[in-house]
């Protein structure tokens, strides 16, 4: 009954930019939620902003202090769901009123912070109080913060009560949410399924200037093999343990033996996918200055991570051989198979602000995937491709520096106290010289 007399109260009543009841209909929007276990959609109406928003989704029991909430900093880029049903009713005090120390007395910072807002009821612009100067709606609509109303907050609360806090987006109708399929560069020779599990624009920019057809899929979304050349899967947050569809795609993929690329949480993902075992790390790491070496050859190489799960290097297959290794806690950052086209890194190839150095392994990922199509050598195994860039050929120079070196041992110089003629050293940040390599 009361869900009846609220479709009947917002069919009557329209919402201005002035914060009154006349102008027009308010948009109507869809809140859905990302969980693994649980589909969860509702529709309800738009006020403030009238925008698409995603972010983690939390909620909170107060009756009272929404402006507070609203623009206190902890709530940075999520989506707050108010469980008090009557929200906006005493409005927004004057920004501008500060105390004697020069603060603002009703707010907890210069601005609002929280992505979104999800209430029952917003009171459709009407307020009562004597220091309100506003109502909710205008002042969410000046700052941008789209807000949500006719939600089933006590349904909502429950639900993440149940699960945790997880990811949700507000899409307004009409609008093709974000997880509907995407293609980028769609005359591209080779054809790249990405299973979006958070992917990064440059990744996608990285697979499209190589020739690819890249469409993006949801990450719970199946990919049939004889659909694409490829599987990309991204990066992305959280536990890899929680997105059982997701591996349960790729472990249907690599049964068809098409080459396959994962980074970050794709490389968690994948390694749950063949039977190895994630744990959650102390501190994680993150940062544009990561040394990882790499066993087959001990080179080292400088890398962009941003990760707080790794896999288990003693839970690798042995048909699996370690990648890479990172230099400071010996985590694994990567893993190839022996044999057939699959391959994954823990840090990020294709980071933009950072290193650049190993952004060839899109390279390698675009050469395995033409050879698998009959267009390139298929004599060659990915691991062996990945060997041949990794292993190091002197440069001229550096020869002629080992031949001035052999002369000063062959002068009776020992190999301990021959003179060093050129010294280069590297520093970055926390880097001590010995991780430069």
């Amino acid at each position: 009954c009361s869900c009846l007399l609220f479709q009947d109260e917002v069919s009557s009543r329209v919402v201005s930019s002035s914060g009154g009841s006349v102008g027009a209909k308010p948009r109507r929007a869809r809140l859905i939620l990302e969980c693994p276990d649980a589909a969860f959609e509702q529709h309800g109406y738009m006020f403030g902003a009238v925008k698409s928003a995603s972010g983690e989704v939390v909620f909170q029991t107060g009756m009272v202090g929404y402006a507070e909430s609203l623009t206190d900093p902890s709530y940075k880029n999520q989506m707050l769901v108010l469980t008090y049903p009557l929200i906006g009713n005493y409005g927004i005090a004057s920004e501008d009123d500060v105390d004697h120390f020069g603060l603002p007395r009703w707010f907890e910072s210069a601005k609002i912070h929280a992505a979104a807002l999800i209430v029952y009821s917003h009171g459709y612009g009407k307020h009562s109080h004597w220091n309100a100067k506003q109502s909710l709606h205008v002042w969410l609509e000046q700052h941008g913060v789209p807000g949500f109303f006719g939600a089933d907050t006590r349904r909502l609360t429950k639900f993440l009560r149940d699960r945790g806090c997880v990811l949700g987006r507000i899409v307004l109708d009409g609008e093709a949410p974000e997880s509907t399929p995407r293609v980028y560069n769609p005359d591209g020779a080779v054809s790249i399924a990405v299973l979006d599990v958070g992917a990064k624009f440059n990744q996608i920019r990285c697979l499209c200037r190589l020739g690819a057809r890249v469409t993006v899929l949801p990450w719970n979304s199946p990919v049939s093999p004889a659909d694409y050349d490829a599987l990309f899967v991204s990066n992305g947050p959280g536990n890899p343990t929680h997105c059982q569809a997701t591996v349960d795609t790729i472990r249907t993929w690599m049964s068809a033996g098409k080459p396959l690329f994962g980074i970050c949480f794709g490389h968690q993902l994948t390694a749950l996918a063949v039977g190895c075992v994630t744990y959650k790390m102390k501190f994680g790491n993150r940062g544009h200055n990561q040394p990882c070496l790499h066993p087959p050859t001990g080179r080292c190489f400088i890398t962009t991570q941003n990760h707080g799960y790794a896999v288990d290097n003693g839970s690798v297959h042995p048909d699996w051989e370690v990648l890479f290794v990172n230099a400071n806690d010996d985590s694994n950052e990567g893993l190839v198979h022996r044999s057939l086209p699959f391959f994954t890194v823990q840090f990020h190839p294709e980071h933009c602000a950072g290193p650049r150095d190993l952004r060839c392994l899109f390279d390698v990922f675009f050469d395995q995937i033409e050879a698998s199509r009959g267009s390139g050598d298929a004599t060659v195994s990915l691991y062996e491709r990945l060997m041949r860039r990794f292993r190091y050929s002197p440069r001229p120079h550096e020869l002629q520096l080992q031949r001035l070196r052999q002369a000063d041992i062959a002068d009776g110089a020992s190999a301990e106290s021959a003179p060093v003629r050129t010294v280069l050293i590297l520093g970055s940040g926390g880097l001590s010289i010995g991780q430069a390599g």
